[in-house]
């Protein structure tokens, strides 16, 4: 088969195989994540007509594709089922390569989930006892138990009628890295961090839980760069506090970055590994712990429709209503994920992608598919919007080009019948074999009454040829009480991460439509850490701990700030990327934490700092924004704010004025009402034109000039006939008060020899004016 070869790096970045950390979205980086057999360039091969479509000479006909996807067996998922089939027909050794994702096997036993009535959980867990078995953990709401079950008496349980659903357990995984010697992550200047350091503000009495899968090395890391001492629980079963010390460095890696960025918080340490032991992590850190803060770097991908609701969501929720801000990674799926409708333009039960082709294979676009060689672990997850029945019933085939025809070397085919506990979701794992060629997944109907609406994430692989960016979000991502965390390089010019996860989430039920924007903010990545080298931590999962321990520092400032009120400062102060707003790719832009000091984006090392602090403390500005308080000092100035500053600086809050408006274009229901009344009686102005104010026109520096003048020294004064400046001659109609605004020092002028009378009046300058005119201020 010929192809063209790309050049090693282009491999590095997107064809290789990425660990796309599974249900966890913290990864190395392109450059590191990926597994390749060696360092020949890989190939990519134009897409053969033939290889198009399914039919082949060893698939004739739907009914031979439905038997090769498998035969369903109820009330077990199709991954479970395949393992019992190797255990049964005595192939015991090739139990290894079955076990796929994440689905532990220690000597004969397997973790589950098994879905219950919650009227007959102890009756389930009876039965889990008498084939051997052990119950381990229980949900809350009694629905659903984790055990492990040896392989054989898996089929004995099925039978049992208290028992719904057999399934594999929602895990998450990371990846590992080098180590250096020490490390701080580079992005504390680039979020200002370190002039909150600088101001006092540490995170100290603030407490954040960290909740990961794993923990390695941070034993070795306290007292330098982790704090001296932390608090950890293990949640993982059978395992010990003392193994909250192992597993993956990916949690200890977070853990340096939040030390980093917020050095004297309190940090408590959780490992997981399913999801019912996030359940139990979320519970201590938020009744034990009462934490203020959490960081989570991992997802849950699939276990839900994606629209912000279910199990994941409801424990977030109940985090928020306690009074816990929680940041979450967006995940490390955006050129992973497709999403579409089902269409089948043959009407052979066969999905149809947009290029017509009834093969996704991986590949860098419509028209090529990369060579893959042997050994290499592929897994594709499909997800669709039938989560209230689960009745339409949809197989996921991962296959094999063989130079003639395809081969399904994988395949994903619970039955979703309406059987409770089951779930609209396949997942289908393979290993690659023999020559080098392409690989790819495809979607069959198996038994459905409606076209309904995928998602399908390539796990374990390149991506697929044909890609859908929007709606990439896994779960936790999704949750809408959380603010989730997209990634941008710390480099500047602070580029979007290609891999960061892409909102929307989905509409109701899973649906193309109808869902919220996300994600929130983006934090940093490719940041240097003890754990993965340097600049060697990349993805969502390092930006993530970058915006938890920023609300620390900002929580350490103000006490007394609710999650609401930290997640709008952050937002509120953060730099505005892509399209202007918030948009499904940096939410409302880059996380910046502006100035610990009064507002957040006047620096004390601005020109402009003591004249906007004096206007706060006098009471004649509030500022532009609240949290954080802002004063938007490069805003142009407009009329009815002008009003309100002169009378302010001139007579305070409390002052009379006629209820009877002057200006037809400012009713008495006008917020400045009151000033620009006030403004007219005291002969300040008259408007802009006859009967007119022109509360939004803005604010020219002669205006300006006019407006102060007039208020401090009213119309008769005098003033040297000899211009001070250029561009202000003496028939100018503003002469006299430019001049007059020169010799009380009030202004020096736009340059040293310009006064630049057209230009608008921005908010610092109108500081300064004021502070100089009504302050004494220098």
């Amino acid at each position: 088969m010929s192809g063209k070869v790309l050049p090693k790096r282009a491999r590095q970045t997107a064809l290789t195989f990425i660990m796309m950390t599974c249900f966890a979205v913290g990864w190395p980086g392109p450059s590191i994540a990926f597994n390749t057999q060696s360092d020949e360039p890989l190939a990519i091969v134009e897409i053969p007509t033939e290889a198009k479509t399914l039919t082949s000479p060893l698939l004739q006909g739907l009914s031979s594709e439905k038997e090769l996807i498998g035969t369903k067996r109820p009330k077990l998922d199709s991954s479970l089922k395949s393992m019992a089939d190797v255990v049964r027909d005595n192939l015991r050794e090739s139990l290894t390569g079955e076990a796929a994702s994440g689905t532990h096997v220690p000597g004969d036993a397997i973790q589950v989930y098994v879905d219950v009535d919650s009227e007959g959980l102890e009756n389930a867990l009876e039965a889990i006892k008498q084939v051997g078995g052990k119950a381990t953990r229980t949900s809350k709401d009694a629905s659903l138990i984790q055990a492990w079950v040896p392989l054989q008496k898996l089929e004995a349980l099925v039978d049992n009628n208290t028992i719904h659903f057999i399934r594999q357990p929602d895990v998450a995984r990371a990846e590992e890295n080098l180590i250096p010697e020490s490390a701080t992550s580079e992005a504390l200047s680039a979020m200002n961090a370190t002039t909150w350091h600088a101001a006092g503000y540490t995170g100290a009495g603030v407490k954040i839980g960290i909740i990961d899968l794993g923990f390695t090395g941070y034993k070795s890391l306290l007292g330098t760069e982790l704090p001296g001492s932390v608090t950890v629980k293990n949640f993982v079963d059978s395992e010990t506090d003392s193994l909250v010390d192992g597993s993956t460095e990916h949690g200890t890696a977070c853990v340096e970055i939040i030390h980093d960025v917020a050095p004297d918080a309190r940090l408590f340490l959780a490992k997981i590994s399913t999801s019912l032991d996030f359940e139990e992590a979320v519970d201590w850190l938020k009744d034990t712990c009462q934490v203020d803060i959490i960081s989570s770097s991992i997802s849950f991908t699939y276990t839900s429709p994606g629209d912000g609701t279910g199990f994941l969501a409801d424990k977030v929720r109940q985090a928020r209503d306690a009074g816990i801000l929680w940041a979450t990674a967006a995940g490390n799926y955006r050129t992973q994920h497709w999403a579409g409708q089902y269409y089948d333009s043959d009407t052979d039960d066969v999905h149809n992608f947009s290029d017509g082709s009834e093969i996704n294979c991986f590949g860098p676009n419509t028209d090529y598919c990369y060579v893959i060689g042997s050994n290499q672990r592929l897994t594709v997850l499909l997800r669709w919007d039938d989560w209230t029945n689960v009745n339409q019933d949809y197989d996921l085939g991962l296959v094999r080009w063989n130079g003639s025809a395809w081969d399904f070397v994988g395949t994903g085919t619970d039955p979703q019948d309406g059987t409770p506990g089951v779930r609209p979701i396949e997942i289908a794992t393979g290993t690659t074999t023999g020559d080098p060629t392409m690989y790819g997944f495809v979607i069959v109907r198996y038994k459905a009454t409606r076209n309904v609406n995928f998602d399908a994430l390539v796990w374990n692989g390149p991506p697929p040829h044909i890609a859908y960016y929007p709606g990439s979000l896994p779960g936790l991502a999704d949750a809408p009480d959380a603010i989730t965390v997209a990634a941008d390089t710390v480099n500047y010019p602070y580029a979007q991460e290609d891999f960061s996860s892409e909102g929307p989430t989905k509409g109701p039920g899973g649906t193309p439509t109808g869902g919220i924007i996300k994600p929130d903010i983006a934090g940093y990545d490719r940041v240097s850490t003890v754990s993965y080298g340097l600049q060697g931590f990349a993805g969502t999962s390092a930006a993530t701990p970058h915006v938890a321990a920023a609300a620390a520092l900002v929580l350490s400032k103000y006490p007394n700030y609710s999650p609401n009120d930290l997640q709008r400062f952050l937002q509120n102060i953060a730099v505005d990327q892509g399209t202007a707003g918030k948009d499904t790719k940096y939410g409302y832009g880059r996380l910046y934490l502006g100035s610990p000091g009064l507002f957040a984006d006047v620096p004390q090392s601005s020109w402009a700092y003591n004249y906007t602090t004096e206007l706060y403390n006098n009471g004649i500005t509030t500022g532009c924004r609240e949290l954080p308080l802002m004063f938007c000092p490069g805003e142009v100035v407009n009329r009815a704010q002008m009003a309100a500053f002169i009378i302010r600086a001139k007579e305070g809050e409390n002052f009379s004025f006629s209820s009877t408006p002057y200006f037809s274009d400012i009713p008495s229901s006008h917020w400045a009402f009151k000033y620009v009344q006030k403004l007219k009686e005291l002969g300040i102005t008259t408007g802009c034109a006859p009967n007119l104010y022109c509360a939004n026109d803005t604010v020219t520096r002669e205006q300006m000039a006019t407006l102060l003048i007039r208020a401090k020294e009213g119309e008769s004064f005098t003033y040297s006939q000899i211009p001070y400046f250029s561009d202000v001659a003496t028939e100018d109609w503003a002469f006299k008060y430019i001049q007059k605004l020169k010799e009380l020092g009030i202004t020096t002028g736009c340059t040293s020899y310009a006064y630049c009378p057209a230009d608008a009046v921005t908010r610092e300058q109108m500081a300064a004016f004021l502070g100089r005119a009504f302050l004494a201020i220098p």
